[in-house]
């Protein structure tokens, strides 16, 4: 049945979407059964969004995979994306945060607002340091950096990003990397090179999706939490291999520090 849902609310999203919903949908008595479909519009949010579900007297059941809480199986908004500002740094260590306890990354104490800020400055002076807003909050980061530093090396960057745990699986990540990609191919990188640490099988997945392919293993690269942890190189070619190249642009060479981009 297709049911329209209509005044939920905001607030019914950001404090727990779930439990705003259950009592909506007829209860079944086994996840196994046939699922509702609900479509339900928050005409303020510009969102529309489209769920499989069910319910049964102890709450909701989803279809697989398993989305983390606060997730959507899918949905639809727009995305702005424009450039890190220095006034973004809270809430890009507040999505960093999420992963300084995990072996997502090889830093093992959060990163002072001064230090992140000073990363940022010195990244965006020639790469692009990108954030996604969504609803009016930074959902996610993404940035590129000089992979190494001999002069050779210049066509090569490695590239980064982390979203907020609340957008995964959305879709939100791959409209971010795509445009960071975009923007690196512009300025004549041929290598966009990705590091992901094991085990990390979504990661590897996403970048594979988002056209790297992996080819190298760093076994046992680091050490952190007790344990030796892996880290795979993925490689993403964006340009032709010329002979003799052009040269590598700086990203204020491709587009203007005041760009945005509204994505769907």
């Amino acid at each position: 049945m297709m049911a329209e849902r209509q005044d939920a609310g905001l607030a019914a999203w950001t404090e727990g979407w779930i439990p705003a919903l259950k009592g909506t949908i007829p209860e079944r008595t086994s996840c196994q059964e046939t699922h509702e479909e609900a479509l339900l519009v928050i005409p303020s949010a510009t969102w529309i969004l489209r769920v499989q579900m069910s319910a049964r007297s102890e709450g909701m059941c989803w279809d697989q995979p398993p989305v983390p809480p606060g997730s959507l199986l899918r949905y639809d908004r727009f995305m702005l994306i424009r450039f890190a500002r220095r006034e973004d740094v809270p809430a890009l260590l507040e999505i960093y945060n999420q992963s300084i306890d995990s072996p997502v990354t090889f830093e093992t104490v959060l990163p002072s607002e001064d230090e992140f800020a000073s990363r940022l400055e010195a990244f965006s002076t020639t790469y692009p340091y990108l954030v996604s807003v969504e609803d009016g909050r930074i959902t996610g980061y993404a940035y590129a950096h000089r992979c190494f530093e001999r002069e050779a090396y210049r066509f090569d960057a490695e590239v980064t990003i982390y979203m907020d745990r609340s957008v995964w699986r959305t879709g939100s990540a791959g409209k971010l990397y795509s445009k960071l990609l975009e923007l690196l191919e512009k300025m004549n990188i041929v290598n966009a090179y990705a590091l992901v640490t094991e085990p990390n099988k979504q990661s590897v997945f996403f970048h594979q999706k988002m056209g790297f392919d992996k080819f190298a293993v760093f076994t046992d690269a680091g050490y952190k939490h007790g344990s030796w942890i892996d880290v795979i190189w993925l490689v993403n070619v964006l340009n032709d291999k010329m002979l003799p190249p052009p040269e590598p642009l700086s990203v204020w060479d491709v587009v203007t520090q005041e760009a945005e981009w509204e994505v769907t």
